[in-house]
């Protein structure tokens, strides 16, 4: 598991959607793996279904000033300078100084996180709205000294080959500064969870293949989608989002639109020994979830957090740090993907073969004199094939039909002897 003194580390790194600091990350998560985490890249100014790939923006300094005293400085907190801001070295009194200056008055000691990537020529500061409120009138130094330039938008990828093509993918992202829950307990969980993948596939070969995503938000995952689209669309069957999976509240499943991937059902299946967790709809979505479940891409896709995004106080803060995570909480969730991967692992899906329902006597189960009891059984097989659509793994069949597990693996095995239906590899 990484510790603590790595996550303050990274917590600390200034990140965007392009820069140095997305590079450092992304280098010290793949030391972390003994570099299985390779650098991607897409280059500045390619455009994908619309989104252009942005320019590198890396800060060198950032401050207000008055009387040489600086109230706001981007050394102390990464979110103090909104994202984008170009470079400017000018005086300006307060009124017009207050224009420039982000709070949250709802939350006054907090300083809240404030994007602008696609603006030009923009710049602004958030600050403190208790501060804000304090600050006096007088003459306000702000500089900003930024390097914008082309250059690449970087991301990390891992990949776990096993037996087959058919592959299940990792994905969190690394493009939000200094904010622990929402954008550090992402990677590290992601980070832990190859590892300890990684370890186990040295031990014995997988079932399936495994791919790890370390991704600026939407943009990146557009991007790659673009690129990949027809890669994934056939070798994927499930996508797991995971961010803000930091704390020790409750586990919360973010469904797809219909409630029926096999992304959610594997979750399900697992959630259900981490009593009691809970659902959100679609409609609160938030996170990458939106562009694999997009109705064209329709890869199925879940996403499961524990202090959800926009339902908790802290969320897009300076108060979002390191004291709100919890190390015990990054090991749990770890834990929980790690019991997903394991439920891959070690099922089964099956598809029924058949055009219409098969002429059952001919395989010695419809018998010849029907009794009710002879019914039953062949209803018991009927149902278990009528499940069989590629997506339902041993657990989930045996829930659709009402049969015990054992019953219902003893019937599979017997359907796939008589090749009535197949395993999908």
């Amino acid at each position: 598991m990484i510790n603590k003194n790595i996550i303050k580390k990274i917590f600390n790194i200034h990140r965007s959607l392009a820069g140095n600091g997305n590079r450092e990350t992304l280098n010290i998560l793949s030391d972390q793996t003994s570099n299985c985490i390779k650098i991607r890249s897409f280059k500045s100014g390619k455009i994908y279904n619309g989104w252009k790939i942005p320019n590198e923006w890396n800060v060198k300094e950032a401050f207000i000033s008055l009387k040489n005293k600086k109230i706001v400085d981007f050394k102390n907190n990464n979110l103090h300078l909104i994202a984008n801001s170009i470079s400017v070295d000018k005086y300006l009194n307060l009124k017009n100084l207050k224009k420039k200056i982000f709070t949250l008055k709802s939350f006054p000691s907090a300083i809240p996180y404030i994007t602008n990537y696609y603006s030009k020529n923009f710049w602004g500061f958030s600050m403190q709205y208790q501060k804000f409120q304090k600050l006096v009138s007088g003459k306000y130094r702000v500089k900003i000294d930024v390097d914008i330039k082309k250059g690449f938008m970087n991301y990390g990828e891992a990949y776990i080959k096993g037996n087959s093509k058919k592959e299940i993918i990792f994905s969190t992202y690394i493009c939000h500064p200094q904010m622990a829950n929402n954008e550090i307990s992402g990677p590290v969980v992601n980070t832990n969870l190859l590892n300890l993948i990684k370890n186990l596939s040295r031990k014995k070969k997988l079932k399936y293949s495994y791919r790890f995503l370390f991704l600026p938000e939407t943009i990146g995952t557009i991007a790659l989608l673009n690129k990949r689209f027809t890669y994934f669309k056939k070798h994927t069957i499930a996508v797991y989002i995971i961010t803000c999976v930091g704390t020790e509240k409750k586990f919360k499943l973010i469904q797809s639109p219909y409630k029926n991937t096999l992304s959610e059902k594997m979750a399900i299946q697992v959630l259900n020994e981490h009593q009691p967790w809970e659902k959100r709809s679609f409609l609160n979505r938030g996170s990458d979830e939106r562009q694999w479940l997009s109705p064209h891409v329709s890869i199925d896709c879940c996403s499961i957090v524990t202090s959800k995004y926009g339902e908790y106080k802290e969320y897009h803060t300076s108060k979002d740090n390191l004291n709100f995570l919890s190390l015990n909480g990054i090991k749990r969730s770890t834990n929980l993907f790690f019991k997903i991967f394991k439920n891959f692992e070690n099922s089964n899906f099956y598809y029924n073969l058949n055009i219409g329902e098969p002429k059952m006597d001919k395989y010695g189960i419809y018998p010849k004199t029907s009794t009710k009891n002879q019914k039953e059984i062949v209803k018991s097989f009927m149902d278990v094939l009528s499940f069989c659509n590629g997506k339902n793994n041993e657990k989930a069949i045996s829930k659709f039909t009402n049969l015990n597990l054992i019953k219902t693996i003893k019937i599979l095995k017997f359907l796939e002897k008589k090749k009535l239906i197949k395993v999908l590899r």
